[in-house]
């Protein structure tokens, strides 16, 4: 079971009492570990100044939510907090931003936030009064932050599970289809086969004695992998023989990209988003990004099983 951590900044915890009670139950009710930290001794130079313990829990992106008063002491205010996390360090953790007084809280939200430029840090911050509405909204809030994180840790699963299965519908369209240009396929694969499967230590040279290469290929998944039947399949496409809708077979290299980047490059999950290091870089997915490789995966599907279900 896994963690879900909070941060909560208020000078005067204690008012909210039964939200953090209600917070805890909401996060052990999605089978999760409740780890709720809070700032209660806010200073605006402590909170916002680099370096300091309060400003390193701020924006240390350990975090799955942050939960801030508006009204803090002093002369801070909260909208302070949440343009110093989103400009500052582009960190894009959800935010709760409450008030026990929601008349207060909706004039004062109104009048910091007027200018244009706030809208660049708004995005998932939830304005919201104490009380039930409150609670409401962090089931919902915390709800979709669960459900972000299973296709953040999933998304990896599906790419390399489905990538394996469309190579296989892939030979079996080939199965069906390559005799109806097997000789040209034989050429394409003599022109481009030695350098697709140079690591395979001299078994193309045994492939081109085979009286049916194009099964000996097939039968070989290991050895003669996605490269070499992608050469027959994009052959038999050119040719007219096999007809995909628009940009599938686009989408489908895609897929074998990403299979590749996957399984051969390090892969986390940091503020709810999956995010791949590869070359020295990180690539972040989030949960638009994932819905998009899953339709494409989808419609990938769907495609190829089109084309063998019409022989």
């Amino acid at each position: 079971m896994g963690k879900f951590n909070v941060l909560w900044i208020d000078d005067q915890p204690e008012k909210c009492k039964r939200e953090q009670i209600r917070l805890k139950k909401s996060i052990e009710d999605h089978g999760l570990i409740a780890n709720i930290k809070i700032i209660n001794k806010v200073r605006k130079d402590q909170l916002l100044q680099e370096g300091h313990q309060s400003n390193i829990e701020l924006t240390s992106r350990e975090y799955d939510l942050l939960i801030i008063d508006y009204k803090l002491s002093g002369d801070l205010l909260g909208g302070e907090v949440i343009s110093e996390v989103r400009t500052k360090y582009n960190i894009y953790t959800d935010i709760i931003f409450y008030s026990s007084a929601k008349t207060e809280l909706i004039q004062s939200v109104k009048k910091s936030f007027d200018e244009p430029s706030s809208l660049s840090y708004l995005d998932d911050v939830y304005i919201v009064p104490l009380g039930d509405e409150f609670n409401e909204k962090i089931d919902r809030i915390i709800n979709k932050i669960v459900e972000s994180w299973y296709n953040a840790h999933s998304i990896r699963g599906v790419i390399l599970s489905k990538a394996s299965y469309f190579e296989t519908l892939v030979s079996d369209i080939i199965r069906l289809y390559y005799k109806e240009m097997e000789d040209e396929l034989k050429l394409e694969l003599s022109k481009k086969g030695e350098n697709i499967v140079k690591s395979t230590l001299g078994r193309w040279s045994t492939l081109k004695k085979k009286k049916d290469a194009i099964i000996h290929v097939l039968d070989h998944p290991q050895t003669f992998n996605w490269a070499v039947r992608n050469v027959m399949f994009n052959s038999l496409i050119d040719k007219g023989i096999v007809a995909l809708p628009d940009d599938v077979y686009e989408k489908i290299n895609d897929i074998f990209n990403l299979r590749n980047d996957f399984a051969h490059n390090v892969v986390k999950i940091e503020n709810g988003l999956c995010v791949l290091y590869k070359d020295g870089n990180k690539i972040s997915y989030n949960t638009e990004k994932i819905m998009e490789i899953r339709n494409d995966i989808t419609a990938i599907e769907k495609a190829l099983k089109n084309i063998i279900g019409e022989i």
